[in-house]
């Protein structure tokens, strides 16, 4: 039996993000990450007690409300747009997905392997601009590799 060991929100704050390398913009109101991790303890059968927790897997969601995108951009990137069907894997379309926080660091934080969600939400103030939120999901793998803090160059 696998129990969840914790969910872990972070907020970014504003920033900019790319995905698959197409700059979606800044966002308003902030980036958004959580990171749900998965674990089975490890039980020997003379104690019956757990002697070891072993990671299963998790996943990342990534929450972006973009203050700028236009459509068009983000059809480009949105599965449900590019004729895929009922059955398609949807992990092959997984791409990269940078964020750039507005404290750094300036080379950007990468979620590897992360798909756009299925919904796409917008909200539209008088006076205002139209906020696009979208939400990114990955999973976790053994060595957590989906997340690097990038390097400057």
């Amino acid at each position: 039996m696998s129990t969840m060991m914790g969910m872990f929100p972070c907020d970014f704050g504003p920033g900019k993000v790319t995905y698959k390398g197409t700059a979606l913009g800044y966002t308003r109101g902030g980036i958004q990450v959580s990171v749900e991790v998965e674990t089975r303890p490890i039980k020997i059968d003379l104690l019956g007690v757990p002697v070891a927790e072993a990671l299963m897997g998790g996943q990342i969601i990534v929450s972006c409300p973009f203050a700028e995108p236009i459509p068009e951009i983000l059809r480009s990137i949105f599965p449900w747009f590019s004729g895929i069907t009922i059955g398609d894997d949807l992990l092959e379309l997984a791409g990269t997905l940078t964020v750039f926080p507005a404290w750094g660091p300036a080379a950007g934080i990468t979620f590897a392997d992360m798909l756009p969600s299925t919904r796409l939400q917008s909200s539209f103030a008088t006076n205002g601009e139209r906020i696009w939120s979208a939400q990114f999901k990955g999973y976790l793998s053994h060595d957590l590799g989906q997340i690097s803090f990038n390097e400057a160059s």
